[in-house]
């Protein structure tokens, strides 16, 4: 399969237009997610956000079907991050949705107007992982506006620890899951959290876990989503330390950051994630 990147790279360089057909159906949610990640100098941050503004208009003229989510940095390297979720890897695979002279035209707007303000970018491919997420209506019902984004590097590229990993982190899924029925049971509107298996051509095996939240008050001392709580509530101290010793043991934390979602530069064709 031949990957056509939304973003086509040239150097350092991304370009930021979708150059897809919108499918004969409407679009599926799928396990798949593609991220691009562009540093930008603090000081051009002002002029990036004017252009990204016009690209997801000109998203909106070209008829787009898909859905760009922006998102900016908040802790970390300055930096804006554009993700469109819920694919399958065949919809990659899409042709172009627009004409020749219009794609011209696109080209030549990108590298008038975005281009001079990307310092550097990457792209990463995402799989959801269901088994070991927790999802819940809250999360679905609207956008969350901040993200906290924990990267893991995985120390064992093994089966046999990549099985320990997976038992470990669906026994904390199920102490969660235990803790989000119980509060939806008391009228509340609790958040859940995705897994995603990031798939790199090489280098270790990573995972990406995103915790939506509300406020910043939400985050708790560190612990949004009162892991520790829940872990010690469901199995007590003993095997709750057990469990977090093979996280500790198979994962090793390389991205701890914040994100907001800039729903004003995204485009959303249906009104949602």
């Amino acid at each position: 399969m031949v990957l056509r990147h939304p973003l086509r790279l040239a150097g350092a360089v991304a370009l930021l237009f979708a150059l897809f057909a919108p499918s004969v159906t409407a679009q599926e949610p799928g396990p798949v997610a593609w991220l691009y990640e562009i540093d930008v100098a603090v000081a051009d941050i002002p002029a990036m956000e004017a252009a990204m503004e016009e690209w997801s208009a000109r998203l909106e003229e070209d008829g787009e079907t898909w859905t760009w989510n922006v998102f900016q940095s908040i802790t970390g390297a300055p930096r804006f991050v554009i993700m469109t979720p819920f694919h399958d890897f065949a919809d990659f695979d899409r042709g172009p949705i627009v004409s020749e002279s219009r794609q011209e035209d696109n080209d030549e707007w990108f590298e008038e107007n975005l281009a001079p303000y990307i310092a550097g970018a990457r792209s990463e491919m995402m799989v959801v992982r269901p088994d070991i997420s927790v999802t819940t209506d809250a999360m679905a019902a609207e956008p969350p506006p901040f993200w906290q984004v924990m990267e893991w590097e995985l120390t064992s590229g093994s089966s046999e620890a990549y099985m320990a990993l997976t038992n470990a982190l669906s026994k904390v899924a199920a102490a969660y899951g235990g803790m989000v029925e119980e509060a939806a049971a008391a009228g509340e509107e609790p958040m859940g959290y995705n897994v995603f298996d990031m798939m790199y051509a090489d280098g270790p095996r990573r995972m990406l876990v995103t915790f939506p939240f509300q406020e910043f008050g939400d985050m708790d001392g560190g612990d949004p989503l009162a892991f520790i709580t829940g872990m010690v509530a469901a199995y007590g101290h003993q095997d709750a330390a057990a469990i977090d010793a093979t996280l500790g043991k198979y994962t090793r934390q390389v991205r701890n950051n914040l994100w907001a979602h800039r729903m004003d530069l995204s485009h959303m064709p249906d009104g949602g994630m």
